[in-house]
């Protein structure tokens, strides 16, 4: 086989054919072939490399979401959120090679989301299975309180044909990245105390008002997926921009080759000086430089790249969507609120974002598409479609913390603002059964928390936010416990409420032989099943027990 190409015969076939094919033969006749086949067998095993860890991630993998409720008075900051992503940091562990590059095993992702459905808001964490014990013992050793429930997974209730004609539905969608070089950071937490009036501006207030404003059959969520790395290009590239502001040289990576060519030169440099002394100003001029008087700009460039390479680094990836009745939708929620939460966080670096809307020529058809490709990668998570980028562990805690925290320093006061979503039970003009959950997908009737809502009661959730859990809880028996919780605390508030007014009630006379009182506690919340003490009526009204130290008139 020939593979050596003589360059005067390549140029005698171009004077003399003037052909691109007879010269394209040409080189393949020589050997050329063999790059080719080469070319085409490396593309093919990337292809099946990329394939086999798509189904590794997707399939292979077993993953569990955790809903997150933290107590309102929690005194945890957001420090506390740092130390559990620097812990989570433990769980990387890569794969070997054989089973990286042969059975497509990598790295598993961690998802960190807060999402709004219809006004509900909830932090969730979806974690590989396996890591289930470390992320709820992490999460438990900071906040001892919380409450960290098992739900099914959300994205179900999404619909896939979004912006479709027939479909009720719009939808928007955003994929944030980096502006700039990964080793710039960006704006965290520290950064929002204000030494001069000595408060404290959650950076994650913004994002939660916007997501308090949601309303009936909307969803809009953020999903932040993270998995550990080393990065050792990232943080390489930040030393050299050290190196670069403090006038450093900095040293470059040698090889074999490298080291027995300097070793020859510094032999022959060390023969010249002894024999010739042609270089007596050598020592001067290699002495090390003196380090050059940086600015203050310099200074905190310097003290940032530091910090941001110097903490535990992970590589992110970062998606928002919004999902509304078409009668509903508003671009302002969807595009301005989230563009300007984000962007509180510019400082060295900051985020930018592509979007799914659409301009121009056939705007509809390519919105359409578009969108229904970007609520794929969101409800599957998808880890390989989108430009990813590195954070460290202060970063994502001030992207991702719960809102219910108080200062670091005790001179330094919390300002007053709404950093959590309005009350949950607060009346819409006129309620609206929901066109995206589906109620009780595994039962025909309703729940006893959807009856109150659609007659239009006032529900006084808590910032736990039962109500998600009672749609969502994997145990059916914690499903049943919440709803029973939330039926004996609408109980005991009207209990309260008519004994808070029994002295305006005029009961009727009561018999000598101790003829029970009319039953003047009765209320009727619609198809309520009795309780243990109570009784149910025939005009299906249900009796609560009197309390046996009442007073009875002769």
């Amino acid at each position: 086989m020939e593979f050596y190409i003589d360059p005067t015969k390549v140029i005698f076939e171009i004077i003399q054919n003037q052909d691109p094919f007879s010269l394209l033969w040409y080189f393949m006749k020589h050997g050329a072939w063999s790059i080719l086949l080469v070319g085409l067998i490396w593309g093919a095993y990337i292809t099946w490399l990329d394939y086999k860890q798509r189904n590794f991630l997707t399939n292979e993998v077993k993953y569990t979401l955790f809903a997150v409720d933290i107590p309102k008075q929690s005194e945890q900051t957001v420090r506390a959120v740092e130390e559990i992503f620097n812990h989570l940091h433990g769980v990387k562990s890569g794969p070997i090679a054989k089973e990286e590059y042969v059975m497509g095993m990598s790295q598993l992702w961690l998802s960190f989301e807060i999402v709004s459905i219809e006004g509900y808001i909830q932090f969730l964490i979806r974690t590989p299975s396996k890591f289930n014990d470390i992320v709820k013992s992490v999460f438990y050793a900071h906040y001892p309180d919380a409450e960290i429930t098992e739900v099914e997974d959300y994205m179900d209730l999404i619909p896939q044909n979004t912006n479709n004609i027939e479909s009720k539905f719009k939808g928007f969608g955003m994929d944030f990245f980096l502006a700039k070089p990964n080793f710039l950071p960006i704006k965290t937490y520290p950064s929002f105390e204000n030494s001069l009036t000595q408060t404290y501006i959650d950076p994650l207030a913004s994002f939660l008002e916007i997501l308090g404003k949601v309303g009936p059959g909307e969803f809009l969520g953020m999903t932040l997926l993270i998995r550990p790395v080393d990065a050792d290009d990232v943080i390489a590239a930040g030393k050299k921009e050290v190196a670069k502001i403090m006038g450093r040289a900095m040293p470059s990576t040698k090889t074999l080759m490298d080291n027995i060519i300097g070793g020859v030169e510094k032999g022959i440099d060390r023969l010249s000086e002894e024999i010739y002394e042609l270089w007596g100003d050598v020592a001067e001029k290699t002495e090390k430089d003196q380090l050059k008087v940086l600015t203050p700009n310099e200074r905190e460039r310097l003290k940032a790249i530091d910090t941001k390479i110097g903490k535990y680094l992970y590589q992110c990836i970062l998606r928002t969507l919004y999902i509304a009745p078409k009668e509903r939708f508003s671009i302002g929620r969807a595009l301005y609120g989230l563009q300007g939460a984000f962007r509180q966080f510019a400082d060295w670096n900051s985020f930018k974002n592509s979007k799914t809307k659409a301009d121009y020529f056939f705007k509809r058809q390519r919105e359409e598409i578009n969108v229904q490709r970007f609520i794929k990668r969101f409800t599957k998570r998808n880890t390989f479609d989108t430009p990813s980028f590195i954070l460290n562990s202060e970063e994502i805690a001030s992207i991702y913390h719960f809102p219910d925290i108080n200062v670091k320093a005790p001179l330094i006061k919390r300002t007053e603002t709404k950093t959590v979503q309005p009350p949950t039970g607060l009346p819409f003009e006129e309620y609206a059964k929901s066109e995206l959950i589906n109620y009780n997908k595994d039962e025909e009737k309703e729940s006893s928390i959807d009856k109150k809502l659609e007659e239009g009661n006032i529900i006084d959730l808590n910032l736990e936010n039962k109500y998600f859990e009672s749609k969502f809880a994997k145990d059916k028996t914690e499903k049943e416990d919440y709803e029973k919780e939330f039926i004996k605390n609408e109980l005991e508030k009207k209990e309260k409420e008519i004994f808070n007014n029994r002295e305006s009630t005029k009961p009727e006379m009561i018999s000598k032989n101790n003829t029970p009182l009319p039953d003047f506690r009765s209320f009727t919340p619609n198809n309520s099943n009795p309780k243990d003490g109570e009784t149910k009526t025939n005009n299906n009204e249900i009796s609560l027990n009197p309390p046996t130290n009442l007073p009875f008139v002769d």
